[in-house]
């Protein structure tokens, strides 16, 4: 992965990414101070897990925002999975869960962040083991019946946050607990019901907004999501994280208060909450012009480059990483107003919150990739590798269609599909019969 504040030239299919990922993965100065408390609390790779884990979480929390696309109202909810094997570094998102631990969807204000003062008595929501009935939280080891109730009960909204991938696996795979086709259709906002014959109870959620937080090992993973084909694997983003060989100081008084900043963010998160809960009308987030076109330009040169060079079935995967990319963008402009009241109808999302957005939607990108090819083990890759030969050995310098022709030929490339090739977003013409290859792939 590589970073830059010019997101269009990022994108890379590059292996070894996890020294970029802990080094380069964004600039923790340029966040709203919001999630800067939390990066600032955590170091490594550890900050990238802590920092998407912590978007995730509060995305499921900001009601009344929207933005438009595809000419569609969209959410800020979205779908992450965190992949790695024990001891890789996955505990780093267990803190976030914290973050909306003072929120009851059922209540519509709390003593304002602003008055409360150490020592004095808070009548907050003090959730109790298993009651599910006011907080965000839905348990992920629910019957689909059970999912939905919830949910309704909800108005619609909701977290899922599991860090045992197995429990999911496990439900998914009993007939009364696969509610996969509810998660599929709530990450477009999709319509959910459910008919329940035995209480004659019609459950209906119109437009629900779920957000998820998954962490497994790769193994509790191929069990989630088996193929590629079944709608899960495009709506997730995921990490995929490399074992860590370092023991590291388990006695270290570094980031001792790490829980007590968590615990003064998730006065300050729902605070927000309610804000927004209580405004009258909703508040769209927007990308300037400008941010707009670089969107664009960057996902269609992903696009072209995974399903020219990856696997055809990946584009379904860029498409919905573009679309995460969006809310992202909602969820940072909006935490920039914890600590104010919104009083415009429509906010547009600052450069710096457009490339943080960018940069995790890079990484995103590389990860599907890597579970892509886990989970699609037995796949003919002739076609996408005589495809990246003809690329790598076209010059970096301007070329004609003939000379592309001659080196395809070489890779058993029909004329036709060179043709084809040469007008994807992989290559730019730049006169009759001349192009140009994009910077990198």
């Amino acid at each position: 992965i590589q970073s830059s504040t010019n997101s269009t030239n990022t994108f890379s299919l590059d292996e070894d990414f996890e020294e970029n990922v802990e080094s380069n993965f964004i600039d923790v100065s340029k966040l709203p101070d919001f999630f800067q408390s939390i990066c600032k609390k955590f170091e490594g790779k550890d900050i990238p897990v802590a920092l998407v884990s912590a978007i995730t979480v509060m995305s499921s929390i900001i009601p009344n925002i929207f933005g438009i696309y595809e000419n569609k109202k969209v959410y800020p909810n979205f779908y992450f999975y965190l992949v790695g094997k024990a001891g890789s570094g996955k505990s780093s998102m267990d803190f976030t869960k914290q973050l909306v631990s003072k929120i009851d969807v059922n209540r519509t204000s709390i003593q304002p962040y602003t008055e409360r003062k150490e020592g004095s008595l808070l009548h907050l929501l003090e959730e109790k083991e298993n009651d599910y009935s006011g907080s965000i939280h839905i348990p992920a080891n629910s019957s689909a019946a059970g999912f939905t109730e919830l949910l309704e009960a909800k108005g619609g909204v909701g977290l899922i946050f599991e860090t045992e991938g197995d429990t999911l696996a496990n439900i998914f795979k009993k007939e009364y607990g696969d509610y996969s086709d509810m998660f599929r259709k709530a990450f477009h906002h999709e319509t959910i019901s459910q008919y329940r014959k035995t209480e004659g109870k019609l459950m209906k959620i119109s437009e629900p907004k779920l957000s998820v937080l998954i962490s497994s090992t790769p193994k509790q993973f191929e069990r989630i999501v088996p193929d590629v084909e079944n709608g899960l694997f495009s709506r997730f983003s995921f990490m995929n994280l490399d074992s860590d060989d370092t023991f590291h100081d388990v006695f270290s008084e570094k980031h001792n208060n790490r829980e007590d900043v968590i615990e003064e963010l998730s006065f300050k998160s729902a605070d927000l909450y309610y804000s927004l809960k209580n405004i009258e009308t909703p508040v769209q987030i927007k990308l300037t012009h400008n941010q707009q076109q670089e969107f664009l330009t960057f996902f269609r040169k992903c696009k072209s480059v995974m399903i020219n060079f990856v696997d055809q079935d990946l584009d379904a995967t860029v498409h919905r990483i573009g679309l995460t990319c969006f809310r992202i963008t909602q969820t940072l402009t909006v935490s920039r107003y914890i600590d104010k009241k919104i009083t415009e109808k429509i906010l547009f999302c600052c450069d710096d919150d457009f490339n943080t957005a960018m940069s995790m939607s890079n990484l995103f990108l590389v990860a599907s990739k890597q579970m892509f090819e886990m989970i699609k083990k037995s796949t003919n890759n002739d076609i996408y590798d005589s495809r990246k030969k003809l690329f790598n050995e076209l010059p970096v310098t301007v070329f004609t269609t003939a000379e592309a022709k001659v080196i395809g030929g070489r890779y058993k490339i029909s004329e036709r599909n060179v043709d084809r090739f040469l007008k994807t977003e992989c290559f730019k013409k730049v006169g009759h019969g001349k192009w140009q290859k994009i910077e990198e792939i």
